[in-house]
């Protein structure tokens, strides 16, 4: 091969990498991108509340291996995800597969995390793009304050009174017992399961409280 044709070789090369690397690199979070390569993250992260509500049978509805893997399903299939790609998983926790804090406000720092849905050091705004919900702080929660009255939002989540299921305490910990038979498997009108408030800036955002699992409610989803 002559030198001419090793330039443009080379010069081909390189421009298929540039190519592949663009692929590999564009979009929001979640898997690997082309070859490998993992697609970049927001930095500016939307959330959207569902247009589905589920009872709290959340496990079968979605049909995965466990609730938080199909609560993730049914948040990337709804109709009010926003256009443009990325990433959404539910704010769900069921105290094994996504666990926020295992302390009040995760007083051990983000190594409490188990596959946890929000960053730390990142602005959560709506689905809109623009509206301001709140900058996680550096634990990758919120600290509400006194009682979970004192450090509101900048926003709340949603601009309508909904609710989703959470099985959070409004200290971002685990209510195992409030979890719909526990691992949201049930749906039944005699056990429990954890709800936020979408339309609250206080803690009722993540722990409103309990109600019957047959009741109907939202997931909340988060960009990655």
């Amino acid at each position: 091969m002559g030198q001419g044709a090793g330039s443009a070789v080379a010069a081909l090369v390189s421009l298929m990498a540039g190519v592949l690397m663009a692929i590999g690199c564009s979009g929001g979070g979640g898997s690997s991108g082309a070859f490998g390569i993992a697609p970049q993250s927001c930095t500016t992260c939307k959330t959207f509340v569902t247009a589905v509500t589920f009872s709290g049978y959340i496990k079968t509805t979605g049909g995965k291996a466990n609730a938080v893997a199909s609560a993730d399903s049914l948040c990337m299939t709804d109709a009010n995800k926003p256009a443009g790609g990325g990433t959404y998983k539910a704010m769900l926790v069921d105290g094994v597969n996504r666990v926020a804090c295992t302390t009040a406000n995760c007083s051990g720092g983000v190594s409490e995390h188990v596959d946890w849905v929000f960053k730390p050091n990142t602005l959560y705004v709506r689905s809109d793009g623009i509206t301001a919900v709140v900058t996680m702080g550096a634990n990758g929660i919120w600290d509400f304050g006194l009682n979970g009255n004192t450090n509101l939002l900048t926003n709340a989540f949603d601009s309508a009174a909904s609710t989703y299921w959470t099985g959070l305490e409004w200290n971002w910990t685990s209510v195992s017992a409030q979890m719909c038979g526990g691992s949201w498997a049930s749906g039944l009108n005699g056990d429990l399961g954890d709800f936020g408030n979408g339309d609250r800036t206080n803690a009722g955002v993540i722990g409103g409280g309990a109600n019957f699992c047959n009741l109907a409610r939202n997931l909340l989803c988060v960009q990655q």
